[in-house]
């Protein structure tokens, strides 16, 4: 590149000597002005948008649900400033932990109410029967048990299925030493790392699906063992299913764009 510019060049020699002080001041103020604009300009446009990730947490035991957008500090801020239901809420905002996006910040704010298990009258794999035009309760989005064999002491049977899910996830303060899915064909490689696994990730063909998970425990107990159960729904096709995902995409600034920030839209 040096040497074309050079040979381009070259040719103007002759006359170089003949250019005023005029010329070259303002090229330099050309190059100082374009400079300064870069440096003062928004870095973010309708052509060059901010990637933020969306996650909505619902508490099936209480109701209350916590709508999450991660992105850039100070810009993120920005966005949820734009939204309705943020409007007069403290946000929390804290580090991301996930190391695929390190350097983004999280805020959370209690949001609009997820809308993303049916009236009964029109879900097929409803766990309870309910009158019509009823919609499930929080509780009844998730339905679990845990038992555990009387002949070993270091595993449990979990039996889990969401209304209206595909996708539903284990996780425990202590790893899973192994894990084994019933009606499934288990690959020939080990299904957990060496060092064990404290998340359990289901998917599943069918809404509504059940899932049969038998876990084991590397230290030999289950007493004392924390965890959380939860489904995940990622299907927002239709306008008012997420409401907050919606509100976020009607209100949020032309320079940001929003997609999922896990496997599902909503977790319960």
């Amino acid at each position: 590149m040096a040497v074309l510019s050079i040979l381009l060049l070259l040719p103007l020699t002759p006359f170089l000597h003949r250019f005023t002080f005029h010329f070259p001041t303002l090229f330099f103020l050309i190059v100082v002005g374009c400079m300064v604009y870069n440096l003062l300009a928004f870095p973010f446009s309708r052509n060059a948008r901010l990637k933020t990730y969306f996650i909505q947490t619902t508490d099936l035991d209480t109701g209350i649900n916590q709508v999450t957008l991660t992105g850039l500090d100070g810009y993120i801020q920005d966005i949820i400033a734009e939204l309705p239901s943020a409007a007069g809420q403290k946000l929390n905002c804290t580090e991301t932990s996930l190391s695929l996006r390190t350097g983004l910040r999280s805020c959370s704010w209690t949001g609009l109410t997820p809308n993303v298990v049916p009236e009964s009258s029109n879900s097929k794999h409803a766990l309870a029967p309910y009158s019509n035009h009823t919609k499930p309760s929080y509780k009844d989005w998730v339905s679990y048990s845990i038992s555990t064999p009387n002949t070993t002491h270091n595993s449990a049977l979990f039996t889990l299925r969401g209304l209206n899910s595909r996708a539903c996830r284990l996780t425990s303060s202590h790893p899973f030493a192994s894990v084994h899915i019933s009606n499934t064909t288990l690959p020939s490689s080990p299904v957990v790392a060496q060092n064990g696994s404290t998340e359990v990730r289901l998917f599943g063909r069918e809404f509504g699906g059940q899932f049969e998970v038998n876990v084991t425990w590397a230290d030999g107990k289950t007493k004392g063992k924390k965890g959380r159960v939860g489904c995940l729904w990622s299907d927002g096709n239709g306008v008012g299913e997420v409401p907050a995902m919606d509100e976020v995409k009607r209100f949020a600034p032309v320079w940001s764009a929003v997609t999922k920030g896990d496997v599902g839209l909503v977790e319960g």
